[in-house]
């Protein structure tokens, strides 16, 4: 697969914001790449990385001598594919998964931003913390595989609060008084609004959490994980003069 083509795949299910750097160490020189890595992303039409956010990724790697191939599985599967051996590292995850994957290392530079929001119909009353949540007879929705959800509302799973696989079913379920609110994250949500052909009566009731996104590689890429900030921040240096332009 072309990378051009991998790439223009990729961006159909990121979109999202990176948080820049003012330290830039000084440019390396390209390397011809000579190994390709398979990275693992969830195809679930989230949207938290955006074109310059892959453009990034991709470059960093080739300067370092690496060429990318994106592999796409479904939300659920992401953390069970990224345990195989054919798979090297993933993209957007919250620093939280790495404490529940030692065979992984994170790139200690945030990729982009996710913002978890609660949606609901419009006028009606909800907390906007965990516990209140948890605690109350509300009945919620939160996408399947997704970690952030996955860790807070696990723990808490009955008829009351349910996993759901796909994010337009939560909408649906929402309209149809099958549950009194969901939780998804913002630039998914944003983009089922902008892009169905569905007229969908709700609102956001609040951003309830925000948390900066990473790369993690599997161990035996760990020298690589190091070298990889310094060129995510210069590439992002580089990069500040052009978007404001």
């Amino acid at each position: 697969m072309h990378l051009k083509f991998i790439c223009g795949y990729l961006l159909l299910f990121f979109g999202g914001a990176v948080a820049w750097a003012v330290e830039t160490p000084p440019p390396l020189q390209q390397q011809q790449p000579t190994k390709t890595l398979v990275i693992l992303f969830v195809n679930s039409g989230n949207a938290l990385m955006g074109k310059d956010n892959t453009a990034m990724v991709v470059r960093a790697f080739n300067n370092l001598g690496y060429k990318l191939e994106f592999r796409s599985v479904p939300l659920g599967r992401g953390a069970t594919e990224i345990t195989k051996d054919p798979i090297d590292g993933e993209l957007v995850r919250v620093r939280e998964y790495g404490d529940f994957h030692p065979e992984l290392v994170r790139v200690e530079e945030p990729i982009a931003t996710a913002t978890f929001s609660i949606y609901t119909k419009p006028g009606k009353k909800i907390p906007c913390n965990w516990d209140e949540l948890t605690k109350s007879d509300l009945r919620i929705d939160y996408q399947r595989g997704i970690f952030y959800s996955e860790m807070n509302f696990k723990k808490h799973l009955s008829d009351r609060i349910r996993g759901i696989d796909h994010a337009e079913q939560m909408f649906q379920r929402l309209r149809s008084n099958r549950s009194d609110l969901f939780f998804l994250d913002k630039q998914s949500a944003d983009n089922i609004l902008q892009n169905s052909k569905e007229k969908w009566d709700l609102e956001r009731v609040c951003d309830i959490h925000s948390a900066p996104t990473y790369m993690y590689l599997k161990a035996r890429y760990a020298d690589l994980a190091k070298k990889l900030p310094a060129e995510f921040r210069r590439i992002k240096k580089e990069s500040e003069p052009l978007k404001k332009k």
